[in-house]
């Protein structure tokens, strides 16, 4: 279902007659998927357009939206190119940036972001 939701939002936002910041929250709150293997990627992906469109009802919810592809990065309900689009994603924002997002992140979280960090840089090696 949260998938679905997402593509609406996607797809037909002009049929969602103004309310389709709401609709958007509550994709975003059904993230991340883990149980369903086959939407998962694409889906998260999809939450990675939003960002990178500047999607405005987002705007508010970085520490979410950080904290949701903390967790699926580099895992089988990640893809190859999500990953990439975190590391470069996380590139941008900075790690220290990211220490100071407010709720904090977990320890397991911080040292996700540094992997992802290391990783970023061996490719832009």
């Amino acid at each position: 279902a949260v998938a679905a939701l997402g593509q609406i939002c996607r797809f037909h936002w002009g049929a969602l007659d103004g309310r389709g910041g709401d609709y958007v929250l509550m994709f975003l709150n059904g993230l991340p998927l883990w149980d369903d293997l086959d939407l998962a990627g694409s889906t998260h992906e999809l939450l990675m357009e939003f960002v990178h469109e500047g999607h405005a009802d987002l705007k508010n919810h970085g520490r979410q939206i950080c904290g949701i592809f903390i967790d699926i990065y580099g895992r089988e309900t990640s893809t190859d190119e999500l990953n990439q689009a975190i590391q470069n994603l996380f590139t941008q924002l900075g790690e220290e940036r990211l220490r100071q997002m407010r709720p904090p992140f977990s320890d397991r979280q911080l040292k996700r972001i540094e992997k992802i960090s290391r990783d970023a840089q061996k490719f832009a090696s």
